[in-house]
């Protein structure tokens, strides 16, 4: 059996948004859509029932250290006098447009923990 090497959380792959196997290969096909498997290596992206959901939290975990952040910036810097309640909206309603980014990167880098703390599981 060959086993081909992968590339470990490589930050470039991961900021890249490339295949974990090869590091060549797109994850997304579009704004939202992944491809099933690598375009370069045929590598299956998708490895379990709770890929999304690990997607989902790690989007979370990424999510609220941002918020965190404009809502301690904003009452702190830049409108203080602000109930903390309308601080916390703004910063949420601002935050939305990251949301595609933050749901590419947190798939992304699901795919390559899955893999870098599985490789023997490697489906292809």
């Amino acid at each position: 059996m060959i086993v081909t090497p992968h590339h470990r959380l490589s930050p470039r792959t991961i900021l890249q948004q490339r295949c974990s196997e090869c590091g060549e290969g797109e994850v997304f096909r579009g704004a939202f859509r992944m491809h099933e498997r690598c375009p370069v290596c045929d590598f299956e992206f998708g490895r379990g029932a709770g890929d999304l959901t690990g997607a989902m939290y790690l989007g979370y975990a990424i999510d609220v250290p941002i918020i965190a952040a404009g809502v301690i910036v904003g009452k702190l810097l830049l409108v203080p006098s602000w109930p903390l309640h309308q601080i916390v909206l703004a910063v949420w309603v601002a935050c939305l447009p990251l949301v595609p980014a933050v749901f590419r990167y947190s798939r992304v880098l699901v795919i390559h923990l899955d893999r870098d703390f599985d490789p023997e599981d490697a489906s292809h």
